[in-house]
Order: C-alpha cells, then sequence, then structure tokens
C-alpha cells in the first residue's frame, strides 16, 4: 500500500513538475506570434521534416532491431521488431518521464531478461551519443571554462561505453551478452549518430526559415547543432512528457544569443516534438488497439 501512495506521489509530482514548466515557457512567449511562426512554415519545409522523420524512424527500427540481437539465440522479425519499437513510443506518453516504454519488451516474443537488456542498452546509447555531442558543443560554446575541464569531460563521456560489458557479465547465465554487445555497438553507435545529425538538420531549417527578413541575423548548422546538443541533453532528464517543457526552457536560454526570437525557438522545438515524438506515437497508439482487438478476438475462439 505504501509503495502504490508513493508511486501515485511521484506521478503526481511528476505531472505538477511538467505543468509548472510549460506555464513559465509560455509565460514568455507571444502566444499570437507562436502561432504566427508555427502557421508560416512552408510546405516545403514540412516535407522536409517528414522525409528525414522518417530516416530517423528507419535509423531507431534498426537501433532496436540491433539491441535485440544481444541475445544471439533470438532471430528478430521485422514485423514483431516493427510493431513493438512503435509501442514503445506510445507508452512513452503513459507516463511522465517515458519510463513505461519499457513496456515494449512485452510484446517481442524473446527470453523477458534479455529483452529487457535490449531495452537498457538501447537507451544507454541514445543518451550516450547525446553526452557525446554535448562534451564536443562545449568547447565550442563556454570559451570560459578551463580547457582541462572539458577534456577532462569529454573523457569521462569516452570512457562510459566500457562500463557496459563488466555489467553485462553480472549475468552469469548469459555469457554471450558480452560478445554480442561488441557486435552490434558499431551499429548502434552509427544509427545513433545519424539520428542526432538529422535532428541538427531539421532545428536548422526551421530556425534559418524562420529568421525575419527585417533582421540580418543568422544561425549557421554549427551554431544550431551546439544548441541542440544541449536541447537533447536536457531533455536527458526523464520528468515530462517526452521532454516537453525542459526542450523549450533549454531553447530560450540559447537561442536568443544568435539572435533568434523566443516565439521560433518555441516553435522549432515544438514542431519537432511532434514530428518525431506525437506523431510516431499516435501510430504506436493504433498498433496498441491493433493487439487487444487480436487478443480479445483469439479470447473467444
Amino acid at each position: 500500500m505504501r509503495k502504490i501512495i508513493v508511486k501515485q506521489t511521484v506521478f503526481l509530482l511528476k505531472i505538477a513538475i511538467s505543468v509548472a514548466i510549460l506555464y513559465f515557457v509560455f509565460r514568455k512567449v507571444d502566444f499570437l506570434s507562436l502561432a504566427t511562426h508555427l502557421a508560416s512554415y512552408k510546405a516545403s519545409v514540412i516535407t522536409v521534416l517528414l522525409l528525414t522523420t522518417a530516416i530517423k524512424l528507419i535509423t531507431q527500427y534498426y537501433n532496436w532491431h540491433w539491441c535485440l540481437r544481444i541475445n544471439p539465440n533470438y532471430v528478430p522479425k521485422k514485423n514483431e521488431v516493427l510493431r513493438s519499437y512503435f509501442i514503445g513510443l506510445a507508452l512513452g506518453f503513459v507516463i511522465p518521464g517515458g519510463y513505461a516504454s519499457f513496456g515494449k519488451m512485452f510484446f517481442v516474443e524473446n527470453k523477458k531478461k534479455a529483452t529487457a537488456v535490449s531495452v537498457g542498452v538501447e537507451k544507454f546509447y541514445q543518451s550516450w551519443i547525446v553526452f557525446l555531442f554535448a562534451s564536443f558543443s562545449c568547447f565550442i560554446y563556454f570559451t570560459e571554462v578551463r580547457l582541462l575541464w572539458k577534456i577532462l569531460a569529454l573523457v569521462g563521456v569516452l570512457a562510459m561505453p566500457f562500463l557496459l560489458p563488466p555489467t553485462l557479465r553480472l549475468f552469469k547465465k548469459e555469457s554471450r551478452f558480452p560478445k554480442q554487445l561488441k557486435r552490434i555497438t558499431p551499429r548502434i553507435i552509427a544509427s545513433q549518430t545519424v539520428y542526432i545529425l538529422i535532428t541538427f538538420y531539421q532545428y536548422f531549417i526551421l530556425l534559418s526559415n524562420q529568421i525575419s527578413p527585417i533582421d540580418t541575423s543568422s544561425i549557421s548548422l554549427l551554431s544550431t547543432s551546439v544548441v541542440v546538443s544541449f536541447i537533447l541533453t536536457a531533455t536527458q532528464i526523464s520528468i515530462t512528457y517526452g521532454g516537453l517543457g525542459i526542450r523549450e526552457t533549454v531553447a530560450l536560454y540559447f537561442l536568443p544569443k544568435y539572435g533568434i526570437e523566443s516565439a521560433v525557438a518555441v516553435a522549432a522545438s515544438l514542431s519537432i516534438f511532434f514530428f518525431t515524438a506525437v506523431l510516431p506515437a499516435l501510430a504506436g497508439a493504433v498498433l496498441i488497439i491493433i493487439h487487444k482487438k487480436k487478443i480479445a478476438k483469439n479470447g473467444k475462439v
């Protein structure tokens, strides 16, 4: 009973934090200006966003596929991998922080312990590649910080993947996990690198498209990448739905320093959130409904 109360309290607290963050974000933004910027996106920009989002989804599909291969006795089925991937995106919106996304392990016909490890490895590298790009960005943005501290931070991030094999050796009955991890790691890193580079580009086309023609300032792809790496790092703090609010707060802090209006910064951030998180999650929700109907139908038979 006490555990249930604690879980409910934490759940409500995270919702309260999400609402509070969004309140402070939108209090700094002119809603009319925000709506104007969102409505002014060109058809070509929307098309590029859709295409690049599709590529991102493909990279994450293969990333999940390779993570499942950590169990050498399991041969991933394309339909099963695709279905569980999208369902995981939908489950990520069930509770703040996205922890429910781990529930996708129940939609894979694999050993649950192995699938749990696969989810853990997937989450680890998704976060690690963000930290890696952020550590490089620190060299460019934080010029006042001593070089030694930035080098130490980079070395620390680079060393993180070496902690995974010893961790997997704790699963004594699954001695082949570390060997499989060694085989799939290059592919996972490659897919995550492509994913984050595309995200940089998506932000860039939105920000460069929306800069007022009266304003002669502009933001380069490099500057966009630096800022977005910090935005993505902040979203690793799992206290809101899909990083909503946190992403916009960081965007409001960094982007105006490059001449980007607050409304433009928030519009770009919300757009990326919609295309990358909301739309795929809706597809996952449809798959969950279909899955439930199949279970109900089979149960009657």
